[in-house]
């Protein structure tokens, strides 16, 4: 994403150069600050290994944050005590993605989020990318509109890009529901158009 770090190693040199991602496009990616010495490693049909360094800053604006929250003896806001009384889990019997209702771990978290057995805590999908997330979380929105018209979701996310994503999979779905503001999206001011 922008703003990553990223290693850009030529090949047989035992040299390591150190960019940041200043663009990206479906088929491209182009990288600042690269040290003036790269342009001697530099050629046009050359291929350099490239490792991406995974940044902290989301990381660490989590710790801060429940360190904030520890701070203010707010514990019980953020991370409430389990209920003692078991919820019921109610099986949904359409899914708006076929590939859901087959799929036994995104099925019964669709399910688990609709009839919200976690109370007021979060309910939370972890996973390595590309393992179906963010269609799990558009199903589930998509289960508690169906359910409430009235229901009101906000999705934050930590890139604009993961928001494009999760509102361009939303926008599939528009046309089945009569909602005027189905979506609203909204944008950081430092958005790179």
């Amino acid at each position: 994403m922008i703003g990553d770090f990223l290693l850009v190693i030529p090949p047989d040199s035992g040299v390591v150069f150190e960019g940041v991602i200043n663009d990206t496009t479906e088929t491209t990616v182009k990288i600042q600050g690269l040290h003036k010495d790269f342009d001697a490693y530099y050629e046009r049909n050359k291929v350099f290994e490239i490792r991406f360094i995974l940044s902290r800053s989301s990381l660490e604006r989590m710790h801060q944050y429940v360190q904030c929250i520890k701070q203010e003896h707010q514990e019980s806001k953020t991370f409430p005590t389990k209920s003692k009384k078991v919820k019921k889990v109610y099986p949904i019997s359409m899914f708006y993605n076929a590939l859901i209702g087959n799929n036994v771990e995104q099925r019964m978290a669709v399910e688990n989020i609709v009839s919200k057995t976690s109370g007021r805590a979060p309910y939370l999908l972890h996973g390595p990318p590309g393992t179906g997330k963010t269609v799990t979380v558009v199903e589930a929105i998509l289960q508690l509109v169906q359910k409430n018209s009235n229901n009101r979701i906000l999705v934050c996310t930590d890139s604009n890009m993961a928001a494009d994503h999760v509102a361009a999979a939303l926008v599939k779905y528009r046309t089945r529901f009569p909602q005027k503001n189905f979506l609203l999206r909204a944008n950081s001011k430092l958005r790179a158009w």
